[in-house]
């Protein structure tokens, strides 16, 4: 229930100094409701969230998913499942868009131009709500980095050792190379593991 994950939230900001708390998935999370009172009771987990955060000094970031799966790379904040509560009291809405091959690609038109030129990244994360600066609408694109579970900008910040990776290392974290299982699936062919 809410009051047990404000307090493990609340240990863990105290014990450990957790500075940013993730909530996976805010509509799994059990608030006691009907279905007479169930708005009411998000907006105030919501409330909750926001108080906590405040009074630890804290980001607490909750995942909302669209409410339908789709294939689209700019969504609005209408397009999130849950409650309007989430939405209308959240400090700041970010989406996190995984492009496609073709959205990579891009998209030749007529005459040698770009329709839609390629992108070398994996990610796009977009700002749909900012309610203290400028930055709505605003977007940026990352890699991902599968053996590190990291997104990264440069192999720079992909090497970076934070205070919370204990292990050492002597040479360039270890990172994917996309273009190498390129070449392997053209020599090779691509599998096929749901046969």
């Amino acid at each position: 229930n809410v009051d047990r994950i404000l307090e493990a939230f609340e240990s863990a900001v105290r014990r450990k100094g957790v500075q940013v708390i993730f909530l996976d998935n805010f509509s799994i999370v059990d608030l006691g409701c009907t279905d007479d009172n169930k708005y009411e009771k998000q907006e105030q987990f919501v409330k909750k969230l926001i108080e906590f955060a405040k009074k630890f000094n804290v980001a607490v970031v909750s995942v909302l998913h669209p409410k339908k799966i789709m294939n689209i790379t700019d969504m609005s904040i209408y397009d999130l499942s849950g409650t309007s509560a989430a939405v209308n009291l959240a400090h700041r809405i970010f989406t996190i868009y995984r492009l496609t091959p073709k959205d990579k690609q891009g998209t030749m038109g007529r005459g040698g131009k770009w329709d839609k030129e390629p992108i070398d990244a994996d990610v796009k994360i977009t700002c749909l709500k900012d309610r203290y600066h400028s930055a709505t609408g605003q977007h940026f694109y990352l890699h991902y980095d599968v053996p590190s579970r990291r997104f990264y900008d440069t192999l720079e910040n992909l090497d970076h050792v934070y205070a919370f990776d204990r292990n050492e290392y002597d040479n360039q974290l270890p990172y994917y190379d996309y273009e190498r299982e390129k070449r392997e699936e053209q020599i090779f062919g691509k599998v096929d593991e749901s046969a």
